[in-house]
């Protein structure tokens, strides 16, 4: 019976082991998506301010949704506090943005998707000052 015992507390030592190398191997995997994601996201913020800068609505409001559609992914990779508080800011400024893009006069201009846009703004980031 003692070499059952013995067996049965290797194989649950061994099973205790495994586990916590998946959760890190899951942890590492989250970290990389999410680091992944907020690069994505500030490269389509980048190329919204470029289309905005040219006055181009329509390309503008799709990378700021491609934005905000990344930093959404980032957000369910389980961030840190400071992670989440990151993308929230971000999530602000991209729907500010996206706000003003709405804004530019010309054919498409649309001041409710705008005001939605702000209303989103501030809900990620009360302080934010533009939105």
């Amino acid at each position: 019976t003692s070499f059952i015992v013995s067996s049965i507390h290797s194989f649950l030592c061994y099973c205790s082991e495994e586990e916590e190398d998946v959760a890190t191997g899951v942890q590492k995997m989250n970290a990389n998506g999410m680091a992944t994601a907020v690069r994505n996201a500030e490269h389509e913020k980048g190329l919204g301010n470029e289309a905005f800068l040219r006055k181009e609505r329509t390309e503008a409001v799709t990378h700021y949704t491609e934005a905000i559609e990344c930093l959404h992914d980032a957000a369910a990779q389980q961030p840190t506090d400071e992670e989440r508080s990151k993308i929230r800011g971000m999530m602000a400024v991209c729907f500010g943005n996206r706000a003003a893009a709405w804004l530019l006069p010309g054919e498409g201009q649309d001041p409710q998707k705008a005001l939605e846009d702000a209303s989103a703004s501030v809900e990620h980031d009360a302080g934010y000052a533009k939105g």
